[in-house]
């Protein structure tokens, strides 16, 4: 016959897995949750945009707030056909910055559907810690981020057209 204070203690290692087992089982609930939400909030509009040469680029939609602070900033990489359009209720200067990221690119300027400017490889931060800026000449109401070297590859000019189906 077991003595009272060795069943107790029996009891008691049991309760501590039991609890330790209910623990796991929240902190892996939470996880899960938290993953469902980061999923469904990363998942932004995609269109296709076309330019005057017939290249296109499927690009991810940053309307909001939230998603164009982020940007591409975190990604480790862009498919050469891929790229992330800035739409604004507005036209107005806009300025971006390279913080978080780990890649160059270029950045179109775009007002009515028509390229206003752009910028070529513009450097992600360095061992200096130095980040990049820049700022459209004009007022737009788009801004389009693709990898480096597609304004060059494409010939892209002042003027082109391009055609966003939002």
């Amino acid at each position: 016959m077991m003595s009272p204070n060795k069943k107790e203690s029996q009891k008691h290692k049991f309760m501590n897995r039991f609890q330790k087992s209910g623990l796991i089982v929240v902190i892996l609930l939470i996880v899960a949750v938290i993953s469902v939400i980061v999923v469904n909030t990363n998942d932004m509009e995609k269109i296709s945009i076309t330019f005057q040469n017939n290249a296109i680029i499927n690009a991810e939609v940053a309307v909001d707030l939230k998603d164009q602070v982020i940007g591409l900033s975190g990604r480790e990489s862009l498919d050469p056909d891929s790229g992330m359009l800035f739409v604004y209720e507005s036209e107005d200067i806009r300025n971006f910055w390279m913080r978080g990221m780990n890649f160059p690119i270029d950045i179109i300027w775009i007002k009515d559907d028509t390229v206003v400017g752009f910028e070529e490889n513009v450097p992600m931060p360095g061992n200096s810690d130095e980040i990049a800026r820049v700022s459209s000449d004009v007022a737009v109401d788009m801004v389009l981020e693709v990898s480096a070297g597609f304004c060059a590859k494409n010939s892209l000019v002042v003027g082109d057209s391009l055609d966003i189906d939002l």
